[in-house]
């Protein structure tokens, strides 16, 4: 079962997508300097008797999964620890570990250089300028 939080998430996002027209239609009212004052009061005044909870800006970042608001990865919307797991499982494509970038390049070295002499030569490449 969902955690609470979880719960009160979806239940604002889907009242602020049903309210959302009504909030920008008067909100256009309100800024909107050539209609007469009361109408733009009036409107000010609907607009403040909108739940507090609809508004977008209080819409929050939330793994939908694990309920967390921390440690997002917001292009794919999980937590870093599912992200982390599906990566690794091989559930999301064209994402690697680094680590396996890592075990690529040694793999790929030749065979009779250490791993540490092969990084000892990749940093000299880096600290030397190429015209020595």
């Amino acid at each position: 079962m969902p955690l609470a939080h979880q719960l009160r998430d979806r239940i604002a996002r889907a009242l602020t997508i049903h309210v959302e027209p009504k909030r920008q239609a008067l909100r256009a009212i309100v800024r909107d300097a050539t209609l007469p004052m009361g109408t733009r009061f009036r409107a000010q005044l609907d607009l403040n008797k909108l739940p507090r909870y609809t508004r977008p800006s209080n819409i929050h970042g939330r793994c939908p999964e694990s309920g967390t608001s921390r440690g997002l990865v917001v292009e794919h919307k999980l937590s870093r620890i599912l992200f982390r797991e599906r990566a690794l499982g091989g559930e999301i494509p064209g994402s690697r570990s680094g680590l396996q970038d890592n075990m690529n390049l040694l793999a790929s070295a030749p065979s009779d250089i250490t791993a540490s002499e092969e990084k000892d030569h990749r940093m000299l490449q880096l600290l030397l300028p190429d015209n020595i």
